[in-house]
């Protein structure tokens, strides 16, 4: 059987409910993000894909599936490199930053994201 980019099987139905979400979001934050650390959750309109606000900042985290792949902190957003994830995924990022993007490529991202959250998490 055929796999999604994110592990997950075609053909497997993704639970779209607020607890679910959650768990996506601290699954595609975790080792990054500090325990219990309080966010907010806004869904996307696509069900593979979750933003998470934090209240004492103003950061926010798109998630597709279980991958952060872009962020907005201090006016600028980052995203992960198009094309690196699934169409579903770069219409979320598009959706979410519709305007300048700063392209990094993962592990810059992924570096960029840690730094945003000791600053902000």
């Amino acid at each position: 059987m055929k796999t999604y980019s994110h592990g997950g099987q075609v053909g497997a139905r993704l639970a779209t409910g607020k607890d679910s979400r959650r768990s996506r979001i601290q699954t595609a934050l975790r080792g990054i993000m500090r325990q219990g650390v309080a966010f907010s959750i806004e869904p996307t309109g696509q069900n593979s894909s979750s933003i998470a606000h934090f209240p004492k900042s103003d950061l926010e985290i798109l998630v597709s599936y279980e991958t952060a792949v872009a962020f907005r902190d201090g006016g600028r957003t980052f995203c992960t490199p198009a094309g690196e994830f699934s169409r579903t995924t770069d219409k979320a990022v598009r959706n979410f930053a519709p305007g300048d993007c700063v392209r990094l490529s993962v592990s810059e991202f992924r570096d960029a994201l840690s730094c945003a959250m000791e600053g902000n998490g």
